[in-house]
């Protein structure tokens, strides 16, 4: 190492910890379980839609970690429900199937 390059060192912590492992998930990946959405329409139309219907997206209670993930659901009029997989952030998920909910 160079003198310049010691004193670089010198500011960061060079101690050897471990690096601590991820969470092990407990979920079955192939495990299908139910969840809840709320159905929410774009206000703007889509423009690839010959009959310029709204967009809707699915907002999503997940089964695996408690937090709300957001799905595209399809068209005003043609919403697309069913099975989706989790999008959960920092802990794997699994597949849902999902079902709406009336607000």
């Amino acid at each position: 190492m160079t003198q310049g390059t010691a004193g670089q060192a010198g500011l960061f912590d060079t101690d050897e910890e471990p690096i601590p492992e991820p969470p092990v998930s407990r979920v079955d990946p192939d495990e299908l379980r139910h969840a809840l959405a709320r159905i929410v329409v774009t206000s703007a139309p889509d423009p690839a839609d010959p009959r310029l219907r709204n967009r809707v997206l699915l907002v999503v209670e997940c089964p695996f970690c408690n937090h709300q993930h957001i799905h595209p659901g399809g068209r005003v009029g043609d919403v697309r429900l069913g099975e989706r997989r989790a999008r959960c952030i920092g802990q794997p998920g699994g597949r849902y199937l999902i079902k709406a909910v009336d607000e």
